[in-house]
């Protein structure tokens, strides 16, 4: 995930593209979002998708390790072995536990620059992953806008890439272990954005990207 100027626009566009303004691309990996959200924010009641587990014995076949960590964990709760065919609780730490740790490296000082200006996410059916998550996280936050359209992954289901081959067969398949709940339930399964914006025909044609367009134009003075 990146936060960047488009300065050329700005320019093209008659704009002092120097104004605290950023458009948010998102492109990756999940363990940034806490990294990325502490330096759009400097509250400290951000909350993050909740997770289960699911398929336990999957779990065990590719994350030995892990499936002991988590068996261990839920007998301790629980008092009872980790049901099939349920959606499991995790463990549950504070959204900002990567990056106050001193020994992750997540890692921020605590006197972090800040961006302080207004923050739109553009997303669309390209954004997957990681980057679908960050994109409903901003917005169950109240921390942007979204602008564009839903996103190839959905904030709310199930989630985990698991390629295992069958032992007869050597068929690969993948089965899926963790199940994500978006912070904001409230919101719905599926990411709508703020302003649904979509590329014409026409749009496509001369190269214009209309998402960034009305990203512009929302950061246009009123």
């Amino acid at each position: 995930m990146v936060a960047m100027h488009r300065s050329t626009w700005f320019r093209r566009l008659g704009l002092n593209w120097s104004l605290p303004v950023s458009v948010v691309l998102c492109l990756g990996s999940t363990g940034c979002r806490s990294f990325l959200a502490g330096h759009l924010t400097r509250r400290n009641d951000l909350r993050g998708s909740r997770e289960f587990k699911y398929n336990p014995q999957v779990v065990a076949y590719y994350d030995r390790k892990g499936s002991r960590e988590f068996r261990s964990w839920y007998l301790k709760k629980f008092g009872a072995e980790p049901p099939s065919n349920h959606l499991l609780p995790t463990p549950e730490s504070p959204f900002f536990a990567p990056i106050t740790d001193p020994k992750s490296p997540f890692y921020v000082a605590p006197d972090r620059p800040v961006f302080s200006g207004k923050i739109i996410v553009l997303a669309n059916q390209n954004t997957g992953s990681a980057a679908a998550g960050f994109t409903a996280l901003m917005q169950d936050n109240r921390l942007a806008m979204i602008v564009g359209t839903t996103t190839a992954s959905n904030p709310t289901g199930p989630t985990g890439m698991t390629p295992l081959k069958l032992p007869h067969s050597g068929i690969l398949v993948s089965l899926p272990t963790e199940y994500y709940e978006r912070a904001l339930p409230s919101n719905g399964e599926v990411l709508q954005p703020d302003f649904w914006v979509e590329n014409s025909v026409v749009d496509i044609q001369v190269g214009r990207d209309a998402a960034f367009e009305k990203a512009l134009d929302l950061f246009r003075p009123e």
